[in-house]
């Protein structure tokens, strides 16, 4: 009776760690961006026309890759990399780089990433893409910067800024997957030539 006693304490105890390292987990995959996932962001400007197109791939929350597409075109790639604390900006039409040495503010631009202290007040909730989105405000002078984070992720799906009412820049995204991009896109590609040697 007593050993029987001694094994259901035990089995309880271990559903107790079990169920306390299982939320434990939940709470830092819910703390900020996950590691891997590519977005697609649409730029417009004050008329509502599209400027531009962001693709913004992110590797094990070391790499990232951004696209600026305009006119149909890449014209513009970021490669960021974390531990080398570098960027390297390619120019497709010219097949050229340079590089740049990466600050934190740099990365957490590229990214997007969310300040909650500097996002204003919680305004309410809405859905995009499918995902459960918090959106907040903040006034500033004559603007208003109004910011749509996916509730679970934590990841910027839609940036509004207005003036006088009027809509002045919108950023929003089209597309978010959750995916492991592959290595080699966050790598300078065979043909480039550094613009420093020229």
């Amino acid at each position: 009776m007593g050993k029987r006693l001694i094994d259901l304490r035990t089995s309880i105890i271990l559903l107790i760690f079990a169920f306390l390292g299982i939320l434990f987990v939940s709470l830092l995959v819910s703390a900020g961006p996950p590691d891997s996932y590519c977005i697609v962001y649409v730029n417009t400007d004050d008329k509502q026309q599209i400027a531009s197109e962001e693709r913004c791939y992110i590797l094990n929350n070391t790499k990232m890759r951004i696209e600026l597409i305009e006119d149909g075109k890449v014209s513009e790639i970021g490669l960021y990399h974390k531990e080398r604390k570098s960027l390297y900006t390619l120019y497709p039409s010219s097949k050229l780089y340079s590089l740049h040495r990466m600050r934190d503010e740099d990365w957490n631009w590229g990214q997007k990433k969310v300040d909650f202290k500097n996002l204003g007040k919680k305004k309410g909730r809405t859905e995009c893409l499918g995902y459960v989105c918090d959106t907040y405000e903040k006034k500033a002078a004559n603007r208003i910067t109004k910011t749509t984070v996916s509730r679970d992720y934590k990841v910027v799906f839609k940036i509004v800024t207005e003036e006088k009412g009027k809509i002045i820049t919108q950023t929003e995204a089209k597309e978010f997957k959750l995916v492991k991009p592959d290595a080699s896109i966050f790598e300078i590609p065979d043909g480039y030539v550094d613009a420093m040697s020229i």
